[in-house]
């Protein structure tokens, strides 16, 4: 990988992590929703789901505002 640094490699491999977090999770709240809705799950089980969803997509938001920070300072760094 010529030209790449170590830096520009740890990001591309975050930001993986990070589409496989928000890809996951998305795909696991539309399968819990629709076996809850198929096999009649109680409306906080439903609930409980929506908020682990939720906290996966937190996750994933986080992670990357982490990415960007880390980029952020790597480039006031190269500047100054």
């Amino acid at each position: 990988m010529a030209g790449r640094s170590e830096d520009d490699i740890r990001d591309a491999r975050d930001g993986r992590r990070v589409m496989f977090v928000l890809a996951g999770t998305g795909i696991l709240w539309i399968l819990t929703t629709e076996i809850g809705r198929t096999y009649d799950w109680s409306q906080r089980v439903l609930a409980f789901c929506d908020l682990a969803a939720l906290a996966g997509f937190a996750l994933g938001l986080w992670m990357t505002y982490q990415i960007w920070r880390r980029r952020r300072d790597r480039d006031r760094n190269d500047q100054g």
